[in-house]
């Protein structure tokens, strides 16, 4: 673990850590402003393989930038240093969020998945995908704005396709990370099901498995994946999640949803069917009601994010006990 200063930055705690880099909360004296950096791993330094990884997630976080991507600042590619300057994000990973809450309101859920598909739009417009989503990836602000973080295995489209590659996070893969076809943005879209599964219902819908020893295993729970009667005590609103998540979750990925912007629309059309017409305050006022310590800049609009949110169960109320 390191301490002290790295170039201009004033290294203050570790606040977490990849197979790649340990990521720090550290200090720009320059500006006197708060800022992320990853820094490569010590036994990695004298390996090209991963220190070429390393620079190519620089060069990809450079290339875009949106308001629902972490901000690329600075970087140092120079051996033995190898770092990465990132925005601070003061918050929380969903990955948090989850763990503590149990699982989310549906409502909540897709003003989350909302957001960070703004995020993958920005990526998929520049022909990138970013193939490697997870509940770790994505990061909740105090304000209720969400971004998409870690790039370390975008692809462009052009040139990459990480066909016959075994890449991801177990938990959530596509179809296309486990077979011999290419990543595209499709399998992001799919991942994306994923994670909104995950957040209303408080468990993964594809088993937690090795791919490199059960690949069969993982690839036939996707063809059989059955979504079944969701968590939502509001009929309208559970039909609707089921009509977004069947397109998303479809295996075969010449009958998938292909379009970010389209599956954007329909969270949009749906949050609005039920009044959520501002996404980041109803995140916000979910953080607060569980007492997590949010800003609160901007007044809360009066809407009911909790429809269709009640126990189903005794193992249920036990897990939604967990965020009281």
């Amino acid at each position: 673990m390191l301490q002290g200063m790295l170039g201009p930055y004033q290294l203050i705690e570790p606040v977490g850590e990849g197979s790649l880099g340990r990521v720090y909360k550290a200090l720009d004296t320059r500006q006197q402003k708060l800022v992320a950096v990853k820094v490569l791993h010590d036994r990695l330094r004298q390996d090209p393989l991963f220190t070429g990884v390393f620079h190519r997630e620089l060069m990809m976080q450079q290339r875009v930038s949106h308001p629902h991507l972490v901000r690329y600042l600075d970087g140092c590619y120079e051996p033995p240093v190898f770092y990465m300057v990132t925005q601070w994000i003061d918050g929380w990973t969903l990955r948090q969020i989850i763990k503590h809450f149990g699982r989310l309101p549906p409502l909540v859920s897709l003003c989350i998945a909302w957001q960070f598909a703004q995020g993958l739009d920005g990526l998929h417009l520049h022909d990138l995908v970013h193939a490697d989503l997870s509940a770790s990836n994505i990061m909740i602000e105090r304000s209720g704005r969400v971004f998409l973080a870690d790039f370390s295995l975008v692809l462009d489209s052009a040139l990459d396709s990480y066909k016959n590659m075994i890449i991801g996070t177990p938990g959530y893969y596509s179809p296309e990370h486990l077979s011999a076809e290419s990543v595209v943005a499709a399998s992001d879209i799919y991942v994306m099901g994923l994670l909104i599964f995950e957040m209303v219902e408080g468990r993964k819908i594809i088993p937690v498995m090795d791919a490199k020893t059960k690949r069969p295993e993982i690839i036939q729970a996707m063809r059989n994946l059955r979504l079944g009667p969701m968590k939502c005590t509001h009929e309208a609103l559970r039909q609707g999640l089921s009509q977004i998540l069947e397109p998303m979750l479809e295996p075969m990925l010449v009958r998938r949803v292909n379009s970010i912007e389209k599956v954007a629309s329909s969270f949009k059309h749906l949050l609005l069917k039920f009044g959520i017409q501002d996404p980041y305050g109803a995140v916000r006022q979910f953080l607060k009601d569980g007492q997590f310590q949010t800003t609160d800049s901007q007044k809360h609009r009066d809407q009911d994010i909790y429809q269709g949110y009640k126990p189903y169960s005794i193992e249920d109320i036990q897990l939604l006990a967990k965020g009281s």
